[in-house]
């Protein structure tokens, strides 16, 4: 069978990871902007207090950190050979997805190049 639950739950982790890089990134941007907009230049503690209540961060990281809860109990049912590039090679798929969603310009050619070599990669691995 080629798709099991592992291949599922790697497929989720790397959908976790990817989606939510890019809007952990834009969350921290709104929550830098709310810091500085508010005293100019503000310290630690004012800029940690900010993305702690900033839902636009918080929210993508938190289901980055459920992505990597998953991860870890994956390492410890599975082939860590398999789970490991599978996992990140999706991540970095659905990362230049979301960014390109999102309005990130990317070269095409290097992009499609790059995920090309990494799948194909991963498939060497998965042999």
């Amino acid at each position: 069978m080629f798709f099991n639950s592992l291949h599922v739950y790697a497929w989720l982790v790397g959908i976790l990871w990817g989606t939510t890089n890019s809007l952990v990134k834009r969350g921290a941007l709104v929550a830098e902007a709310k810091t500085l907009s508010r005293r100019g230049s503000s310290g630690k503690l004012d800029a940690i207090i900010d993305h702690v209540t900033t839902p636009a961060f918080v929210v993508p990281q938190l289901l980055n950190q459920v992505g990597s809860g998953l991860f870890i109990y994956l390492l410890g049912i599975s082939d860590i050979t398999v789970v490991v590039p599978a996992a990140n090679a999706i991540s970095v798929l659905c990362n230049a997805l979301a960014d390109v969603l999102l309005g990130e310009s990317y070269n095409i050619f290097y992009l499609l190049s790059g995920l090309v070599l990494l799948f194909g990669g991963v498939i060497l691995c998965g042999l």
